[in-house]
């Protein structure tokens, strides 16, 4: 497609101050002679890579100290009192314990009942590491879903660390592989039961139609024990769709077909007949109880004369549903003061995860006769509570975490009341001497918030070396969480830490995203760029001292911010990153998220992506921080080629850049050592770039 620039470029960006120079507009029209590093695993691709691999590892691996702190962060990455976690099915918690012995760790179970007494009683299911020593594949246990009521568990494995996963049966009786049982070859599909006799799957597998992101178009039922080529088909969606997903709430089967990453339309399936639901297309359906249904809303619904908040949570018949109505009525209202973070739906109730000034609050409701009523749990501090149950009981996990404590997970009985720490992780680190602080910087009346932890008595000299970290995307909320990792190699050395809650992410609802969607990226680079500048005025750090950091739409984030204000930063560390605004569509799983940036072959789309692109806007007379980019070559979702093309773009202008990139891991990383290799040579970069010492200030 014929690339447009128009003024509309300049229209766009001219009330934030970011022109593109005539030679970036130049360049946008000029053939890519970086195209050929998209070829994942091409040759000439590889042979750049690794070059650029070998000059990093040479550089920051040789620097003093190197190994003692990769020996330490594996140590933290890795401790012997791994904490709690996992999925609660069947009065059982799974969890895929790791530990120093066996680093792709295995999945165990133990009653919660043994739990909440402190001993759990642990039963292992089977050794991630033994079974790839067995097939001779490098196993990563990717997701696992237990059924207790058909006593079978459906285990997803990927070989390199990617999404594309195999998925097969696990029998809980035998406690082995099920040779019998349902086993999907690695790629995007998704199975999950309907009975004991039922699968539904959707499928991805080579002859099947997927989306132009790579996900499952079809949704079919397939018979246990018949060929996987003889199920049925139930839904077919278009290409253009995200992606078709299935699964089973309660007796029946829902059906969600993504139009794009926030809009889908809703279905449930059952008896031979497929039923549209009349519901908002960016509603979430949070679970049933009985007939009642829960949704969340994502926009203002005007219904009946009420009006619904975004954020709010709802309830709806299911026989309404069911013959194509839908009347709300309200169970929790969401505002800007307290927004509903998350939504568990229990057998009898309801806990929810709400956000003030983006501290967790969680409440339970529950029923009595026609009323609901809520009570509030009592969590140890001002931080962070993530909550995790089972649709099938009434029992359920909170993972609490701040920036100065060490996580702790508590167990509980929604019903029965019951809430108890049941585990905490030992730290290593003395927080005593640090402390926290949260801020407000006033964007134009909107208040943006961000935390800061340091020693105490820090003096305010702007001499400090500060790594600012910021997310900014896909209404997901960065949250106070212990960084065990931080605290000792950077902050206890001097150093500051401190993460931005800027508009794009879901720390005050629906409405805080939106107000950086598509057309509005900007007000997220805006309001980054104001907490930098905040850091300054209050003497905290100085732009040489400031470094700034983020991964996947973080990486864009800083991307975007060191190609639009160069002069602000000392440094950037730049993870998995979306990079080419203009191809990201193209690439891997990226059409998946033109609900969140635009389209590029839509002209007024592309002509303001072309204005942030930062790839695009990299100019060689210009003077940019060092940025370290890393990826990986098993990273089936963001492509390589966003970290891969920028890096090589700016080594070929003559700017100051290091690149690296495993061959394992996928988006999510790789191996526990590797994770502290990386980690290593990364605060030793920041350490020569910002002047901090390992040895403190």
């Amino acid at each position: 497609m014929k690339t447009i620039v128009s003024l509309l470029t300049v229209a766009a960006f001219a009330s934030c101050g970011v022109l593109l120079s005539n030679s970036s507009l130049n360049e946008i029209n000029q053939p890519d002679p970086f195209a050929y590093l998209e070829e994942v695993r091409g040759e000439q691709a590889l042979a750049w890579v690794d070059a650029q691999n070998a000059q990093t590892l040479a550089e920051l691996e040789a620097l003093p100290g190197y190994r003692e702190l990769k020996d330490s962060l594996h140590e933290l990455y890795l401790p012997d009192d791994q904490l709690l976690s996992g999925a609660i099915s069947g009065g059982y918690l799974y969890m895929h314990h790791k530990d120093a012995d066996n680093p792709k760790g295995v999945l165990k179970r133990a009653t919660l009942d043994s739990i909440s007494q402190r001993s759990p009683s642990w039963q292992t299911l089977f050794d991630v590491g033994a079974l790839g020593q067995q097939e001779n594949v490098k196993w990563d246990l990717k997701g696992y879903r237990c059924s207790p009521e058909i006593n079978k568990c459906l285990i997803s494995l990927s070989p390199d660390g990617g999404d594309a996963t195999e998925t097969r049966e696990f029998d809980l009786a035998s406690m082995s592989f099920d040779s019998a049982g349902a086993r999907v070859p690695v790629s995007k599909s998704r199975l999950r039961y309907v009975d004991e006799t039922t699968y539904m799957i959707g499928s991805a597998l080579p002859g099947d139609p997927v989306t132009d992101s790579g996900y499952p178009m079809t949704v079919k039922l397939w018979t246990r024990g018949s060929d996987l080529e003889s199920a049925t088909t139930i839904f077919t969606g278009e290409s253009t769709d995200v992606g078709v997903w299935a699964y089973k709430m309660g007796d029946t089967l829902v059906i969600e077909q993504g139009l794009d990453f926030f809009n889908d339309k809703k279905y449930f399936y059952g008896n031979g007949r497929l039923q549209r639901l009349s519901l908002p297309s960016t509603s979430v359906i949070s679970g049933r109880i009985g007939d009642t249904v829960f949704i969340q809303l994502k926009e203002e619904l005007e219904s009946d004369g009420q009006t619904f908040s975004p954020g709010s949570v709802v309830m709806a018949q299911m026989s309404d549903l069911l013959e194509g109505g839908f009347q709300p009525q309200l169970l929790a209202a969401s505002s800007r003061e307290s927004v509903i973070n998350s939504v568990l739906v229990t057998e009898n109730t309801v806990v929810l995860s709400k956000l003030e000034d983006v501290i967790s609050q969680v409440e339970i409701w529950s029923r009595t006769g026609s009323q609901w009523s809520s009570r509030s749990l009592e969590l140890p501090g001002l931080g962070a509570a993530w909550v995790s149950g089972d649709w099938n009981s009434d029992d359920f996990y909170v993972h609490y975490s701040d920036y100065l404590t060490a996580p702790a997970v508590f167990l509980g009985n929604t019903v029965d009341g019951t809430f108890q720490k049941v585990d905490q992780t030992e730290s290593s680190v003395d927080t005593s001497g640090m402390t926290v602080s949260q801020h407000f910087v006033d964007r134009n009346g909107v208040q943006v918030p961000y935390f800061m932890v340091h020693q105490r008595g820090m003096e305010l000299d702007g001499n400090n070396p500060t790594l600012q970290y910021g997310y900014g995307g896909f209404e997901i909320s960065v949250l106070p969480s212990f960084r065990e990792a931080t605290l000792m190699h950077w902050v206890a050395q001097g150093g500051v830490y401190v993460v931005a809650n800027i508009r794009g992410g879901g720390e005050y609802g629906p409405e805080w995203h939106q107000a950086a969607l598509k057309h509005n990226r900007h007000v997220a680079f805006e309001d980054f760029e104001a907490v930098a500048e905040d850091l300054f005025q209050r003497g905290v750090t100085r732009p040489e001292k400031l470094a700034i950091e983020g991964g996947s739409n973080g990486g864009l984030l800083v991307g975007a911010v060191a190609t639009r204000r160069p002069d602000m930063f000392g440094a950037v560390l730049c993870h998995v990153p979306l990079l080419d605004m203009l191809r990201f569509h193209r690439l891997l799983a990226g059409a998946s998220w033109m609900g969140e940036y635009g389209n590029p072959d839509n002209a007024e789309d592309r002509a303001y992506l072309e204005g942030y692109s930062p790839y695009h806007n990299l100019r060689s007379d210009a003077s940019y921080p060092e940025m370290f980019f890393t990826t990986s070559t098993a990273d089936d979702r963001v492509h390589p080629g966003h970290a891969r093309k920028m890096a090589a773009k700016m080594e070929s202008q003559g700017h100051a850049m290091r690149y690296f990139e495993d061959r394992t891991g996928g988006h999510g990383g790789a191996s526990i050592e590797a994770k502290a290799a990386k980690r290593a040579r990364e605060l030793l970069f920041l350490f020569n770039r910002l002047g901090a010492s390992t040895q403190g200030r």
